[in-house]
């Protein structure tokens, strides 16, 4: 093996391997703060640790318990839990993606236009 192809694959083991690229579903902010995007709403939500529990997985998030946004306001309440990657909006959200799941949004292509 040259030492081109060694750096390929210690380039892998870094990334996670093949020609799919690894999707970036929160970012982790300062002091505990991560942010997700909310199809529903169409912006980016917020949660804190510890008032939240994450999982630690950025592919595959879940956190604990739901999030809910205006909570006192029920024509702009999104209520949602975060399950292994997925915003599974609980029936009680404003929007049309009440009572239903979708796979949360790849930050990545984001990242890149905001750097």
């Amino acid at each position: 093996m040259n030492e081109e192809q060694k750096k390929s694959e210690e380039k892998k083991l870094v990334t996670g391997g093949g020609p799919e690229k690894t999707p970036k579903l929160l970012w982790h902010l300062a002091d505990g703060k991560y942010i997700f995007y909310c199809p529903g709403c169409k912006c980016h939500h917020w949660f804190t640790s510890p008032r939240w529990i994450f999982n630690g997985d950025y592919n595959k998030p879940s956190v604990t318990p739901n999030i809910i946004t205006n909570p006192q306001d029920a024509r702009q309440r999104c209520d949602l839990q975060i399950i292994e990657g997925r915003l599974r909006y609980l029936t009680d959200s404003f929007h049309y993606l009440s009572g239903i799941s979708v796979d949360m949004t790849d930050l990545t292509e984001l990242e890149q236009k905001w750097k």
